[in-house]
């Protein structure tokens, strides 16, 4: 053993040469003269067949197997140092499996040694080894470290997957080791979920089950790290860490589907029974929930089926609930938004109820009417509780028949008739068939809903219409009968009688019935009523007025009758006389003015024979007799309207006089007719004639008439002097003192030519006489 000094520039320093051989400036010190025995110890030659290049720590056996050779010493062992000689285990022998012990590289050595070996120790350095020792060649393998390292958590492993609610876990990673890092979710059997890229994981919608999260170290080339791959698939230098069990608990309200109608009328009395199917639901318990469009819970039904018939109009919701024991808020009246617990909702299925609800009809009013007495009867009505988008009222019968569809309240079944009759609400939406008078209501399509019905029961009464074919003007007090015979139709009620009234309505007779004979009645205007009337009729009494007729009842229309009652009156001559005497023969007119007290307007004189055969029917008042020839004959008076239908030689008291109604004067005027040569004409007019001669001249007259007046006897007073023509008005008067005899000049030259009469009147007494005005 030398120690060689030497400055730049040596050669020939090199194993295998000689030291003889060295060149340059050096210097070799003084030999250490070893002697070594040659077989004593021999570490041996080491060779394998074996990867020298290991992944440490995956967990999967790297056995390496060594051969040894030319080994010499009388003791033997085996040494695995790093790669500085560091002492790391003093193995039994061969194989050596190296997992686990870390990334590095380490030397595998063979040891040969005498007894008295000091320093052979794990962690000195195999440069301590003292004593006589030999090693072997080293094996250098080289580990290529992976460690998964240690996972935990502080947040919930138990968790709610599936109701929508996010399940955060975060996971805390130590002593990991690896070129490369990923996270892996498992299930239970290892079966590869995911490979999510880092902490928080999130496991909501993953469903029902338990999963694993691990870390995973690795080394290029990795394989078989894929979803659907299991863990014990994976190749290449890897490690994983300890895993995190996660317990799911998986909820899925699933998909339901419906193939009915989702537009239901709601309200209409008619089942809409809506079928669910469910699919795809996950979860321990189940449960259907049905609410509003807002989410509040209306109901918590059994299961499909669902009928919403009578839920009125809006928005429902029909859901499918999946939850986990413990769930609370699941309660009508509450909103699903308040559902606590492990739960999820399916889809909903959206019900659009058009609400319809006729309502409830009531009324203050009477509904037992008296229909047809022509007193409204207004039935007020009043309406709760309607719902839909269109409103209507309806009439119908008893059978539902529809009779009228009105505006609205209130009301009036006046002149409807008997029967019954039922009020009715109708709510309906658009496209209502069959609403029409004539239908029944059993006939009605579409979505509406009726109300309660109110009925009404119509006592109908109905006077009827009555009618004739009898004059209706009739002559009332001839004494010959005028019956008016009646038809009556389309009468209505329990009672009937018949009612007669003046112009006024005021009840003249209560007749058992047609026909009707008003002779008698008197002059005036009468009216023929029906009266049907129920049970309780009041005020049907002679003298009344229809007017105060109280009861239900109804009046027919009525037959006005008119009553002309002529009034033949009596009959005089104008100064009262009923028996006269005249002369006739003696060429003296003898003109008799006659009078009545009847105020008829249509008024002719009739003479007759003493048989009351017609003589003769003057024109006026005024009658000469004096071609009549002796005889008695009679002046009655007639009064009448109409045409006179009455001749010459007709039987006055057998015929009908006029072709209307008429009426003889209740007496006549006696008329004794004599051919005395006596003149007579002087006291024709009077009982009381005065005591005078009167003479008149000349007769006929043109211009002047004179009066020659001498009485028998002296007068006192006044006398009164008067012209009346035939139609017995005055066309003169004067008055004068009276005295014995006196003459006076009376002017008529202005008088129409035709027969006058002159009267003389003094104290009572009157003298007339005829004279012709030409």
């Amino acid at each position: 053993i030398w120690h060689l000094s030497f400055e730049d520039g040596l050669t020939g320093a090199a194993v295998g040469n000689n030291a003889s051989d060295l060149e340059g400036c050096f210097d070799l010190s003084n030999p250490i003269t070893v002697t070594r025995i040659e077989g004593f110890t021999d570490g041996g030659e080491l060779a394998t067949d074996d990867p020298t290049e290991i992944c440490a720590g995956d967990g999967v056996a790297d056995p390496i197997f060594v051969s040894l050779t030319g080994a010499v010493g009388s003791n033997s062992a085996w040494v695995i140092t790093d790669d500085l000689g560091n002492i790391l285990d003093l193995p039994a022998g061969p194989p050596f499996d190296l997992d686990g012990a870390g990334p590095g590289v380490c030397l595998i050595w063979h040891l040969s040694f005498e007894d008295g070996l000091v320093g052979a120790a794990v962690g000195n350095n195999a440069a301590d080894l003292q004593g006589c020792f030999d090693l072997s060649n080293p094996i250098t393998v080289t580990r290529t470290g992976v460690e998964g390292g240690t996972i935990t958590t502080d947040d919930p492993t138990i968790i709610c997957a599936g109701d929508g609610q996010a399940d955060p876990i975060n996971v805390t990673l130590e002593n990991a080791i690896g070129t490369n890092s990923a996270w892996v979710i498992t299930d239970d059997q290892g079966n590869i979920l995911d490979l999510p890229a880092g902490p928080p994981f999130d496991f909501e919608g993953a469903g029902s089950g338990v999963c694993l999260i691990w870390h995973l170290s690795f080394e290029d080339g990795l394989m078989g790290a894929a979803v659907g791959n299991n863990a014990s698939d994976l190749e290449g230098c890897f490690s994983l860490s300890n895993s995190i069990a996660v317990i799911r608990n998986g909820v899925n309200g699933g998909e339901i589907s419906t193939d009915d109608p989702t537009e239901i009328c709601a309200g209409d009395g008619i089942a809409d029974p809506i079928d669910v199917t469910l699919t795809g639901e996950e979860g321990t318990n189940s449960a259907w929930v049905i609410t509003d469009d807002q989410g509040n819970i209306l109901d918590l039904p059994a299961g499909p089926p669902f009928d919403l018939e009578g839920a009125g109009g809006g928005t429902c919701l029909i859901w499918h609930l999946s939850f986990e024991d413990g769930l609370m808020g699941a309660a009508v009246g509450n909103n699903a938004t308040d559902l606590d617990g492990c739960f999820d909702l399916s889809n909903p299925i959206a019900v659009v109820r058009n609400g319809v609800a006729g309502g409830e009809i009531t009324t203050m009013d009477p509904t037992e009417i008296c229909a047809g007495d022509g007193v409204a009867d207004p039935i007020d009505v009043t309406l709760t509780g309607q719902e839909g988008m269109n409103s209507a009222w309806v009439i119908t019968d008893d059978q539902g028949n529809i009779l009228e569809l009105p505006a609205g309240p209130p009301f009036d079944f006046e002149g409807a008739g008997s029967g019954i009759c039922l009020i009715w609400h109708l709510s309906f939406e658009d496209g209502l068939m069959g609403a029409a008078v004539g239908n029944n209501a059993s006939d009605l399509v579409g979505c509406f809903s009726l109300s309660n019905p109110i009925t009404v029961t119509r006592n109908g009464v109905a006077g009827g219409e009555i009618s004739t074919t009898d004059p209706t003007e009739i002559c009332a007090g001839d004494g010959i009968g005028d019956p008016i015979d009646v038809a009556l139709t389309g009468q209505e009620g329990t009672n009937s009688a018949w009612v007669i009234t003046d112009d006024l309505g005021n009840i003249l007779e209560l007749p058992a019935g047609p026909p009707f004979d008003l002779d008698g009645a008197g002059p005036g205007v009468c009216l023929i009523w029906h009266l049907s009337f129920e049970d309780g009729l009041m005020g049907a009494a002679v003298g009344n007025n229809a007017s105060d007729l109280d009861g239900c009842f109804s009046l027919s229309n009525s037959i006005a009758v008119t009553r002309t009652d002529v009034d033949g009156g009596e009959v005089s001559t104008v100064d009262g006389e009923t028996a006269i005497t005249v002369c006739t023969g003696d060429e003296i007119a003898d003109v008799i003015a006659f009078q009545t007290t009847s105020m008829d307007a249509n008024y002719q004189y009739v003479v007759t024979d003493d048989n009351n055969i017609i003589l003769g029917l003057p024109g006026d008042n005024m009658v000469d007799f004096e071609d009549a020839g002796v005889g008695v004959c009679r002046l009655w008076g007639l009064a009448y309207t109409g045409n006179i239908t009455a001749a010459v030689g007709d039987d006055a008291a057998a015929v009908a006089l006029t072709d209307e109604c008429f009426e003889l004067s209740s007496n006549f005027v006696e008329v004794t007719r004599t051919d005395s040569e006596e003149p007579c004409i002087l006291s024709v007019f009077g009982v009381d004639a005065l005591d005078a001669t009167v003479n008149l001249f000349p007769n006929p007259a043109s211009d002047v008439l004179t009066v020659d007046v001498r009485f028998a006897q002296n007068v006192r007073g006044n006398v009164q002097l008067e012209i009346q023509n035939t139609l017995g008005q005055v066309v003169y008067r004067m008055e004068r003192p009276s005295q014995e005899a006196w003459t006076e000049q009376i002017e008529v030259g202005d008088l129409t030519a035709g027969m006058y009469i002159l009267n003389l009147r003094q104290d009572g007494q009157v003298q007339s006489l005829r004279f012709t005005k030409q």
